[in-house]
């Protein structure tokens, strides 16, 4: 059964072959969109460590003299490492292991015990995102190649980078596109496969996503674990799948609401990478929190004929 949905629906003319392609936003009957705004670049991310502090100490009372016993020595008491952060010493290097696997997709870990929990920024190709290592200073991902020749990078604390490469065979026959936004708000892709309406069987979205061993057509793989940081969703379906249409959907809550939305939407057909094209949503004011804005994407269709 169909679903029903509170939505503002926003007309737009995208521009995805324009390596800094813009969205121009019609103006709705209330008054809460912009019209033609330009595009800016999302600004990189990066990545502080703050030094520990030592507290001061308080002065201690002095005392009468004793007499002592002579210095005998004593061992050397081993320096407390428990907050070490670096790539020598008692921790070991960073590393970044990538190996291809099924469906044209990438196993991606990466092994990092002097940052344990902290963030990291992974890239490969149009896709990057934000993730968070675990307490052991480790994280492991299924990435979708973008290449015939994957190279995925990990910039970690202090402005390092580390990298890996590896042939990945099947991506001929696939197309992808990446969605990449980085801020507060949410941004969706909804993909609606042979004719399929929203809340039907086809319609691939984040609560939908299906596998990648899906045998009914795409499947959708979402990305980022810091709300602030860079987040991403790719939608993965065979190159021979013509019959597809798609949106782009922000929900409009707290943490959005009276806000400019801006991100990146670049389609990968049978390996071949297109330049990216730069949106930017202008949400209702809180007073107007609830619902979503959706903007049809008409000039996005994953076709042969594309190529």
């Amino acid at each position: 059964m169909r679903q029903m949905r509170n939505v503002i629906m926003v007309g737009a003319t995208f521009l995805l072959a324009a390596a800094t392609g813009h969205v121009m936003q019609t103006t709705a009957e209330d008054g809460l969109y912009g019209a033609g705004a330009s595009l800016p670049r999302a600004a990189a991310a990066s990545l502080t460590i703050t030094g520990a502090q030592i507290a001061s100490v308080a002065e201690l009372p002095q005392l009468s003299q004793r007499a002592i016993a002579p210095d005998l020595g004593a061992p050397a008491v081993p320096r407390d490492v428990s907050a070490t952060v670096g790539f020598s010493g008692i921790c070991a290097p960073a590393d970044l292991k990538v190996q291809a696997v099924d469906h044209a997709l990438l196993q991606a870990d990466l092994h990092a015990p002097c940052l344990a929990g902290q963030p990291v920024e992974v890239a490969h190709e149009g896709l990057r995102f934000t993730a968070v290592l675990d307490g052991q200073g480790e994280w492991h991902g299924l990435l979708p190649a973008l290449a015939t020749q994957a190279v995925v990078t990990v910039q970690i604390a202090g402005g390092a980078q580390i990298g890996a490469s590896v042939a990945v065979p099947g991506v001929e026959a696939i197309n992808r596109i990446v969605l990449s936004w980085q801020g507060a708000g949410d941004m969706h892709l909804n993909v609606f496969e042979r004719g399929a309406g929203f809340g039907d069987a086809g319609h691939i979205h984040a609560a939908a996503p299906r596998t990648p061993d899906t045998p009914l057509g795409g499947y959708l793989l979402a990305y980022g674990d810091l709300r602030d940081g860079a987040r991403a969703e790719v939608y993965t379906a065979p190159a021979t799948m013509t019959d597809l249409r798609f949106e782009l959907d922000a929900p409009v809550g707290q943490h959005s609401c009276g806000r400019d939305l801006g991100g990146a939407l670049q389609r990968v057909l049978a390996a071949t990478a297109e330049p990216a094209a730069r949106l930017i949503l202008s949400l209702p004011d809180c007073s107007d929190a609830g619902g979503d804005v959706v903007m049809a994407l008409p000039d996005l269709p994953v076709s042969v004929a594309a190529n």
